[in-house]
């Protein structure tokens, strides 16, 4: 999504932002947060396991937080890494 923003002396300003959202097989949103750039800190943790993760690797991490255990976790080809599965395995 992408939202365009005030031109700046004839110069056009675009604003991108990237939403996350876990839903339920119903279509129910769970969970929703949006990234905001390479300033926010997608997860708290410092962990060194999670630093060669990429931003959707991490917003699946994020979304998955609040899931009960035991739940089947989906996703695209986008948003699947190697290291991601290892961690969620």
């Amino acid at each position: 999504m992408h939202l365009q923003g005030n031109s700046l002396k004839g110069i056009q300003v675009l604003v991108f932002l990237k939403g996350f959202v876990a839903t339920a097989p119903d279509g129910l949103p769970l969970n929703i947060f949006i990234y905001q750039g390479q300033e926010d800190k997608i997860l708290n943790s410092v962990d060194n396991e999670l630093k060669e993760l990429d931003t959707g690797d991490k917003g699946v991490l994020r979304l998955s937080e609040n899931l009960p255990h035991g739940c089947n976790l989906y996703m695209d080809r986008y948003f699947t890494s190697v290291p991601l599965l290892d961690i969620l395995h």
